[in-house]
């Protein structure tokens, strides 16, 4: 099992994440670079300002997207990661710096 984190936070944010969880784990935590491998018994987190999807069993980053509203950069890794890949997802969903909050889990 690989763990993958998707902020959706404001592009002139910097986020603590991954300094956070290197202090907190003895898993491996990265911040993804293009097209890199995901292994198991990792954490691999979304770099700022950037969208992300997940193609056999590689992570490729793209610049953010424009849109009108909420940057949600999880959608398109949702939608990255279904069909028969053999990929299991499990999201929790909660309040970020962007004033968004939605429960639930898919």
């Amino acid at each position: 099992m690989a763990l993958v984190f998707l902020q959706h936070l404001d592009p002139s944010h910097h986020s603590a994440l991954e300094e956070i969880l290197s202090r907190t784990t003895k898993i491996p935590v990265t911040q993804v670079t293009e097209g890199i491998e995901v292994q198991r018994n990792h954490i691999y987190i979304i770099p700022p300002n950037s969208d992300m999807v997940i193609k056999d069993g590689t992570l490729r980053l793209s610049a953010r997207s424009l849109t009108q509203g909420q940057h949600r950069p999880i959608d398109s890794f949702f939608i990255s990661a279904g069909g028969p890949s053999g990929i299991v997802i499990f999201s929790i969903f909660g309040m970020g710096f962007a004033g968004s909050c939605a429960g639930g889990g898919v």
